[in-house]
């Protein structure tokens, strides 16, 4: 590598340091909660993670009687495979040339950017700092897009989003929605999630909906539940809900409201706009069973820079796992009319 690529891989990394918080502040609301509360990871093709399969034996027992015993095997392994993420920082030479007259190749002769004079190397970062923050904002929009998704575009190279773990017939995490038995309370599946349909027909809902969804997602009590549950959803979803809260009083949480997020709580749940969020849907998301995985080399890690044809170019990249140790804690309510 040339001196001068080095001198400008450094200035990089000293100005974009913590590029994990840098996306971050740029992310919309879903991927900004899951990057914040990500769980890192070292080596492994994949993520695996125990799933509750069912209750311990518990029960009475009387004088002398013998104590429940474990005699069955209670815990499944899901398994999520890493995704890979990557965004290009380029320098073309056309535009190095109209601006400070300068090739690719004169670039990358220069000892230092000293010999570039002051303003030419100031102009020449200027490009640089663009071209990161198209860089992160583009990292941002194809993630904050996938996690709402199946997964199944680009061959499977895109993160499981929630369209496919909040399902009631997908398979996901090498498990299908059978495999884990069911639950004590509801008898449905454990392994699939709650969807409120109106089979593609746009509907009113009242928020004794939204509250029906809510008890389906919880095993706690109410104040006191220690159950973190988050409801996503576009602009238009967030006005029309809005409304139905009129005369309720709502409060709003704090934590989100510093980050620049406008919410409202409701019924102990935070209730969030994101326009990323798919139209007519609210997505109920418990984030104590529902979260982000990063593997710990490529945490949103800039690679440096190197010379491809006329242009000198660089990545930020990340390997990402969108991991859900319980579906039936997660849930969606479809096809809402709007305002």
């Amino acid at each position: 590598m040339s001196a001068i690529l080095t001198e400008l891989e450094l200035g990089v990394r000293y100005t974009w340091g913590g590029l994990d918080k840098q996306v971050i502040k740029r992310s919309h609301v879903f991927a900004a909660n899951l990057i914040r509360k990500a769980v890192h990871y070292g080596e492994g093709d994949v993520v695996k993670f125990g799933i509750w399969t069912e209750r311990q034996p518990a029960g009475t027992y009387s004088s002398y009687g013998r104590l429940p015993r474990v005699r069955r095997k209670a815990v499944k392994r899901g398994s999520i495979g890493w995704k890979h993420y990557a965004s290009a920082v380029q320098i073309d030479g056309p535009t190095l040339r109209g601006n400070i007259d300068v090739g690719i190749g004169a670039l990358l002769r220069q000892d230092s950017l000293k010999s570039l004079g002051r303003n030419k190397a100031n102009t020449l970062f200027s490009f640089i700092d663009e071209q990161m923050e198209e860089a992160i904002s583009s990292l941002v929009f194809e993630i904050g897009t996938d996690i709402y998704g199946t997964g199944d575009g680009a061959d499977g190279e895109t993160l499981q989003g929630q369209k496919t773990i909040i399902d009631t017939t997908a398979s996901y995490a090498g498990l299908a929605v059978g495999d884990v038995g069911t639950d004590d309370v509801d008898g449905l599946n454990r392994w699939s999630g709650h969807v409120d349909t109106n089979s593609g027909t746009n509907r009113s809902i009242g928020l004794e909906d939204v509250s029906a969804m809510l008890a389906n997602l919880r095993r706690g009590t109410g104040e006191d539940d220690p159950e973190d549950i988050m409801v996503y959803m576009n602009n238009k979803v967030f006005n029309t809900f809005n409304l139905l809260l009129e005369g309720q009083h709502p409060q709003t949480n704090e934590n989100l409201a510093k980050l620049g997020f406008k919410n409202v709580e409701y019924d102990f749940a935070t209730f969030v706009r994101d326009e990323m969020a798919p139209a007519n849907q609210m997505v109920f998301i418990n984030h104590n069973s529902f979260w982000l995985g990063i593997r710990n080399s490529a945490d949103f890690d800039f690679l440096g820079f190197q010379q491809e044809d006329d242009s000198v170019v660089g990545h930020v990249i990340s390997d990402l796992a969108l991991i859900c140790s319980d579906r039936h804690r997660q849930g969606r309510i479809e096809d809402i009319s709007t305002i």
